[in-house]
C-alpha cells in the first residue's frame, strides 16, 4: 500500500480536505450543471447535507450521473466526480468532527501565520533559505514550549 509522502513521515497522520475547499468544488458542479439559482442551491444544500454526513462517495455517483446528463460538461463534471472519490478518505466529516478534529484550515492558517509570518516577514527582514529553515525550527520550538530541549540539541550538535 502506498502510503505518499505523508503516510511514509507521518504514519499516523489524518489528513483531511478543507471543509469549504470541499463545498467549493459542490458549488462548482452546481454552477456546471444548473441554469436555474434556486435549483443550484437547492443541489447544493442537500450536497452539503451529505457531505457533512461523510458521504463524499454518494456526491462522486450523483455528479457523475450529471456528466451524462450534461454532455458540453462531461469532461469537467467527471473530473468533478474524481476529486471526490479520489479524496472520499480525506472528507469523512461527520466522522472527524466526533473525533474532535477541526475540518476547516483555520487552525492551521492562524499557526502559519503565528509561526511565519509574524516571525520571518518584519519590516526589513532578508532571510537565506537555511537561516529561515533555522529560525522556524527555533521558532516553533518556543510557541510549543519545546524551547530547553531545543536548545539543549544546538548546544550538543
Amino acid at each position: 500500500m502506498d502510503l505518499g509522502v505523508s503516510g511514509e513521515h507521518f504514519p499516523t497522520t489524518q489528513e483531511i480536505v478543507d471543509w469549504y475547499h470541499a463545498v467549493d468544488h459542490v458549488w462548482t458542479v452546481a454552477h456546471l450543471s444548473f441554469q436555474d439559482k434556486d435549483q443550484r442551491e437547492r443541489w447544493v444544500k442537500k450536497r452539503k447535507t451529505e457531505l457533512w454526513l461523510g458521504q463524499a462517495e454518494q456526491i462522486a455517483s450523483t455528479i457523475a450521473v450529471l456528466a451524462q446528463q450534461h454532455p458540453e460538461q462531461q469532461a469537467d463534471l467527471e473530473a468533478e466526480a474524481g476529486y471526490f472519490r479520489n479524496n472520499h478518505r480525506r472528507m469523512q466529516y461527520q466522522e472527524f468532527r466526533e473525533e474532535g478534529y477541526p475540518i476547516g484550515s483555520g487552525t492551521v492558517e492562524s499557526g502559519c501565520k503565528q509561526l511565519v509570518t509574524m516571525r520571518m516577514k518584519g519590516p526589513g527582514m532578508r532571510w537565506s533559505r537555511s537561516g529561515a529553515e533555522n529560525m522556524l525550527a527555533l521558532r516553533a520550538a518556543y510557541l510549543s514550549d519545546n524551547w530547553d530541549d531545543a536548545w539543549k540539541l544546538t548546544l550538543a550538535a
